[in-house]
């Protein structure tokens, strides 16, 4: 009798685990989307709605803002955040108009005003951006004549798997990307409170494949250690927080020597910030080492 009760309870309790781990799959590859709030406008800036249609047909919206130079820089926001982000979006783009950079930035798919009920977590993510700054060349040829692209969070990731896929960018910033997006999912449910923290915990296993199934991405194409030995003459800079709680300073540090002794011409700056907040924390040293870069690069 006690047995049977017990064996009827660890099954509802496997049933509940799987239920879990589905809701959380479906969760992570529709993330709320950050609509609304700001818009260039606010700082005085002149811009223009743009909307930019995939090779899949998928609309995505964004700004492009004009400056008084004949070089772009394309923002890239992160998992869950969108073009109306006044974390990191906001700050960047008056840096960057401050300067007279031209500025786009744009919603990737699933997320803020852009189509696509899925994000794919970067992977085709990447041939978005191509696809943008194809765009850009065939819309604007004035202002595409030196391209720059950064990225946060997870369009840092984006920018990196671009350097290795496409390339022909003059310069790459990748702000607190992640390396191993799953290792940094782990981190994400850490942020939870118990216990629903160490149950899905148990079952990050089944969520990676209930989510590889659901965006059609197996997750070795977002561990980017494979991309490193491939960033050879791409010029880049990576940022990361020392106090960053989804991105671990050692797997960016790895990540940066494979790069290098593949040819890559990296720097990397390490602040003792959080996650994307360096930009708010080191707010002028954050100036000095984006322009400088960028500059350097011939931007």
């Amino acid at each position: 009798m006690w047995a049977l009760i017990l064996l009827g309870v660890i099954i509802l309790f496997i049933l509940l685990e799987i239920l879990l781990a589905y809701i959380a799959s479906v969760k992570l590859a529709r993330p709320p989307r950050e609509m609304g709030g700001w818009n260039p406008g606010d700082l005085g800036l002149q811009y223009t709605s743009i909307d930019v249609v995939t090779r899949d047909n998928t609309r995505l919206k964004g700004w492009l803002i004009k400056g008084g130079k004949a070089s772009t820089i394309i923002v890239l926001h992160g998992y869950t955040a969108s073009k109306y982000n006044e974390t990191y979006i906001k700050p960047v783009v008056k840096l960057l108009s401050d300067e007279g950079y031209n500025v786009l930035v744009y919603d990737q798919r699933g997320h803020g005003e852009s189509e696509e009920a899925y994000t794919t977590l970067g992977y085709r993510e990447v041939d978005d951006l191509k696809d943008v700054i194809e765009w850009l060349r065939r819309s604007h040829p004035e202002i595409a004549g030196k391209i720059g692209v950064i990225g946060y969070s997870m369009g840092g990731a984006v920018v990196l798997m671009y350097a290795t896929k496409y390339g022909g960018v003059d310069a790459y910033i990748a702000d607190s990307p992640y390396i191993d997006v799953f290792e940094s999912g782990k981190r994400w449910i850490k942020r939870s409170k118990e216990p629903l923290r160490s149950m899905l915990l148990l079952v990050f296993p089944l969520i990676v494949k209930f989510t590889e199934g659901r965006v059609r991405v197996k997750s070795e194409e977002l561990r980017l250690y494979k991309y490193a030995k491939t960033l050879k003459d791409n010029r880049i800079l990576v940022i990361i927080g020392g106090r960053d709680d989804l991105v671990d300073v050692s797997e960016v540090t790895r990540f940066v020597e494979e790069a290098r002794q593949a040819g890559a011409e990296v720097e990397l700056w390490i602040t003792d910030s959080m996650h994307v907040r360096s930009i708010i924390t080191n707010p002028g040293e954050y100036r000095e080492k984006v322009i400088g870069f960028l500059e350097r690069c011939g931007l």
